[in-house]
């Protein structure tokens, strides 16, 4: 096995219930990175951010305090990253296919083996893939400029 991923983590359910969620969660997240630990393996985990996030006005920075329901889940968590679709791209598509990869930032909030910051990337929906910048740039760029 290379690594487990946790679709949406909030349905997972402890051993034993506390009063406060945000405890189970902790005590859920702490188990599961010991289980990394244990067996060597990256443990990835989805989540969604909370209603705010949603009502945030267009271009407004998205941050970690927007996720859904624990900071439990970012405490214990080695890597922190959010995607964001990048708003200046969308207005920049006009006469771009619509079956092209959109363009993203991935945000790293937490890193504890490397470096934090944004980094471009692209979602390549009709194949469920992510390109770099410069796949994206290799296999499409050169369309463009014919």
């Amino acid at each position: 096995m290379k690594a487990v991923y946790v679709d949406y983590l909030d349905l997972l359910q402890p051993d034993e219930r506390r009063d406060f969620y945000r405890l189970d969660l902790g005590e859920i997240t702490s188990r599961l990175k010991s289980i990394a630990a244990t067996y060597e393996i990256p443990i990835i985990t989805a989540t969604q951010l909370n209603r705010e996030a949603y009502k945030k006005a267009k271009g407004s920075d998205i941050g970690a305090e927007m996720i859904s329901e624990s900071m439990q889940k970012l405490f214990i968590a080695d890597f922190s990253a959010m995607m964001t679709r990048d708003m200046a791209d969308k207005d920049d598509s006009k006469g771009v296919p619509e079956d092209w990869p959109v363009k993203l930032v991935l945000r790293v909030n937490k890193n504890r083996d490397g470096k934090t910051g944004e980094v471009p990337i692209y979602m390549d929906y009709p194949k469920s893939r992510f390109l770099t910048k410069q796949e994206f740039d290799e296999k499409y760029r050169a369309v463009v400029e014919i």
